[in-house]
C-alpha cells in the first residue's frame, strides 16, 4: 500500500447540518478525498438521518466523490460490526471494497470498537494481494489511524473525530500526516 493510496473520507453526520454547505467547503478545503454521507431509513437502524433531497444538494456542493452508506430495510445480515470476515468469502471475488463497521451502526459519535483490529488481520489475511479497499467507519478518531492503515484499511471514515473540531479542515490534515505516516513503514 501507498500512501497515496489511503483516503480521508469525512462522515457529514457528525456535521452542523444548519450549515452543510460550509462543514462540506471546510473539509474539501482541507483536503479530504470523499465525502461519507450515512443513509438511515428508521428501520434498519433506529435512527433517520438524510434521504435524496440531501444526496442531491450535498453533490451540488462538492466536486469530491460521495461514499453513500446506506443502512436501509435488511442489510442488517452483512454490515455489523459482530460479521466475521469469513461472511465474505464467497462475494469478495466480484467486490471492489470491503466496508468494515467498527461501531454498531446509527448513531454518530460512538465509541471505536477494539475487536476491529483483530478483523482487519483476518481480512488481510483472507484478501492475500487481492487489490481491495477496505473502508473502516465509526469511531475513527486521529490516535486509531496508525493502527488501522498497518493493518490494511485504505479509507478512513470519520465523523466527530473532524467535525467536533474547531477547525474541520485542520483535522482532516492531521488524519492525512498520521495515514501517510502509518503507510510509509
Amino acid at each position: 500500500m501507498t500512501s497515496a493510496s489511503i483516503k480521508i473520507a469525512p462522515s457529514i453526520l457528525s456535521a452542523d447540518f444548519a450549515a452543510l454547505a460550509d462543514a462540506i467547503a471546510r473539509v474539501e478545503a482541507g483536503g479530504a478525498d470523499q465525502i461519507h454521507v450515512d443513509v438511515m431509513d428508521g428501520h434498519f437502524v433506529p435512527n433517520i438521518s438524510v434521504g435524496t433531497p440531501v444526496v442531491e444538494a450535498i453533490r451540488r456542493r462538492t466536486r469530491l466523490p460521495l461514499d453513500l452508506h446506506l443502512m436501509i430495510t435488511d442489510p442488517e445480515r452483512y454490515l455489523n460490526p459482530t460479521t466475521p470476515a469469513c461472511a465474505l468469502d464467497y462475494a469478495v471475488d466480484g467486490a471492489d471494497l470491503v466496508l468494515v463497521m467498527s461501531v454498531n451502526p446509527g448513531f454518530g459519535g460512538q465509541a471505536f470498537i477494539p475487536a476491529t483490529y483483530a478483523k482487519l488481520i483476518d481480512l488481510k489475511n483472507r484478501l492475500g494481494e487481492r487489490p481491495l479497499e477496505v473502508s473502516i467507519d465509526g469511531g475513527v478518531k486521529l490516535e486509531h489511524c496508525r493502527a488501522l492503515v498497518l493493518r490494511g484499511a485504505t479509507t478512513l471514515v470519520a465523523g466527530s473525530g473532524i467535525f467536533a473540531d474547531p477547525n474541520p479542515a485542520a483535522a482532516v490534515r492531521r488524519y492525512r500526516e498520521a495515514a501517510v505516516t502509518a503507510a510509509s513503514v
